[in-house]
């Protein structure tokens, strides 16, 4: 209200349809929306006419893997009712969401995906410009831009990350 900025919102729990209204509305230069504050979720599925990204961090909060949300509720849920020990629907005021989230760095393929959305080929913003809100962020933003995309900065890549180099048509049955 401060600024007088109009702001579209995307985030990943957010419906597609509504995902797409936002991404819709930003785009249109009639709208009012000046500025667009997302997740990760921009990273993937979304054509956005942005000229800058800015991270306010290269860091997210997810929650625990499924093995470690199953492990955290077998130790809240009480070993003489087996129901306790099922994690609960996200909506079900007894799910397992309210344990801890953990805070993860992006990984490299992430953030060349996310800076990705600025200046892009086509668009209203053919250049793009991308930094951090915080300057202790702009080294790893930096060194994940300038990494060779085919070879992951991790230990271990995740599955999106892990090039293809073979592929192939399975039988069906």
């Amino acid at each position: 209200r401060k600024t007088g900025l109009r702001c579209g919102v995307i985030y990943g729990r957010l419906p597609p349809e509504t995902r797409t209204a936002q991404a819709r509305l930003f785009n249109d230069p009639a709208s009012d929306y000046d500025v667009l504050i997302a997740t990760d979720a921009i990273g993937m599925g979304i054509n956005l006419n942005i000229r800058r990204v800015v991270f306010m961090a290269v860091t997210k909060w997810t929650s625990p893997s499924a093995a470690e949300t199953l492990a955290q509720a077998a130790l809240a849920g009480s070993p003489d009712d087996p129901d306790s020990l099922t994690p609960s629907a996200p909506d079900d005021p007894n799910s397992t969401e309210h344990f801890a989230k953990v805070r993860v760095q992006l990984s490299p393929a992430q953030l060349r995906q996310i800076a990705g959305r600025a200046g892009r080929f086509g668009s209203e913003h053919p250049v793009g410009y991308v930094t951090t809100f915080y300057h202790s962020d702009h080294r790893v933003l930096s060194a994940a831009l300038a990494a060779d995309p085919a070879v992951s900065a991790s230990s271990s890549p995740t599955p999106s990350e892990t090039p293809i180099t073979t592929a192939g048509i399975m039988p069906t049955a």
